[in-house]
């Protein structure tokens, strides 16, 4: 009989609906799942522990419960439920000791230092670790996240290792990179399949692009790498498959232009690491500049320049975003998606935007902007 886990599928909040929807296509989202704040929970076996790691565009991890929620007001209750606790089956013994991300919210115990010292104990002397071994490690050491919220504690442990936004193919970025995971979102929100074309006139280091030819190709994100829940001890010799899905789109085609030559090197470049030379076009130049290559009814999402760095009563962000409320006036046929904090800077006639999204992205408060036409 497979073990069953309890699993805690993280995202960033504001986009937990959207998780719950890819999960549901990609068939991995069970009947006793339940929406949380950043994130869903669900049970399963390691089959869809794998599935969760290698094919979800939008998690941002995956965590194995460990135990059910306990009430714990003191430390000696505290040191008794996590030493309880079927550590053997994720920790080797002898090997290095966890690393910890404690969280304590309205509990007597609410001092996040001291908890992490006692869990780091417990579980030290439960499965007899070296307590030594991570003191300079490179972050390969387990994490183990402990949150105590009104008394009630809930372990886990990270099942993925290497955060899942990170595809491998990125090695060089803009100033104010989009996550992978993020751009998976935006993507997901625009209706976007791969059946037409898609132009990011602010494509910087081409993280939109990528994502969404790999994901009209079905290439699963997770489909190349190794994940930490299989070096559990309970999982030895049962490594995953490096299985990725089938070709669904293999000729979507994205174009990306930017006026900042730089970036589109770094753009040409992760086109390439991401295997998709000919799927994607860049253009150097304005939006305005470059429009009239734009095919018809094309699908427009992008990420233009915002943020705490960039005064809003600026002349170049100003007429960066006139530029483009100028085009999207004249070119009535595109679609378009904007990603912004600036979102004001969107206002012009004839022209009606709706919030699609709203999320934190690197603290600043952002909204996708959908054009009503």
């Amino acid at each position: 009989m497979s073990t069953r886990y309890r699993l805690f599928i993280s995202i960033t909040p504001g986009l937990e609906s959207l998780l719950a929807a890819e999960l549901g296509e990609l068939g991995l989202l069970t009947s006793s799942f339940e929406l949380r704040t950043g994130g869903l929970e669900l049970a399963g076996d390691l089959e869809l522990l794998k599935a969760l790691c290698r094919c979800s565009r939008l998690a941002e991890g995956v965590r194995v419960r460990v135990g059910k929620p306990t009430a714990v007001r003191d430390f000696k209750a505290l040191e008794a439920v996590v030493a309880r606790q079927p550590w053997h089956a994720f920790l080797r013994r002898g090997g290095p000791a966890p690393r910890l991300r404690v969280s304590c919210e309205r509990s007597k115990l609410y001092h996040s230092d001291a908890v992490a010292e006692r869990v780091a104990g417990a579980i030290a002397r439960a499965v007899d670790l070296d307590v030594e071994a991570n003191r300079d490690d490179d972050g390969e050491a387990p994490l183990v996240h402990v949150r105590l919220v009104r008394d009630e504690l809930q372990l886990s442990i990270d099942a993925v290792g290497e955060r899942l936004h990170r595809r491998g193919y990125r090695r060089h970025v803009g100033q104010a990179p989009l996550r992978e995971t993020l751009a998976a979102a935006c993507l997901r929100a625009a209706g976007y399949r791969g059946r037409r074309a898609l132009w990011d006139p602010f494509c910087g280091s081409g993280t939109l692009l990528c994502e969404a030819v790999l994901a009209a190709r079905g290439v699963a994100p997770g489909g190349a790498r190794e994940f930490a829940f299989t070096r559990w001890p309970s999982l030895a010799g049962r490594a995953p498959d490096a299985t990725r899905g089938p070709l669904t789109a293999a000729s979507a085609l994205a174009i990306g232009s930017d006026r900042d030559h730089g970036v589109l090197r770094a753009a040409q470049t992760n086109v390439a690491r991401a295997g998709l030379r000919g799927a994607v076009a860049l253009l150097a130049g304005e939006p305005q500049s470059v429009a009239d290559q734009i095919p018809a009814g094309a699908l427009l999402v992008c990420n233009p320049p915002y943020g705490r760095r960039l005064s809003r009563s600026s002349r170049e962000l100003v007429a960066t975003y006139r530029q483009l409320t100028e085009l999207l006036t004249r070119r009535r046929d595109l679609e378009a998606w904007v990603l912004t904090s600036a979102g004001e800077l969107l206002r012009a006639p004839r022209l009606c935007w709706e919030v699609a999204l709203r999320f934190d992205n690197r603290g600043l408060r952002v909204a996708l902007w959908q054009l009503r036409r």
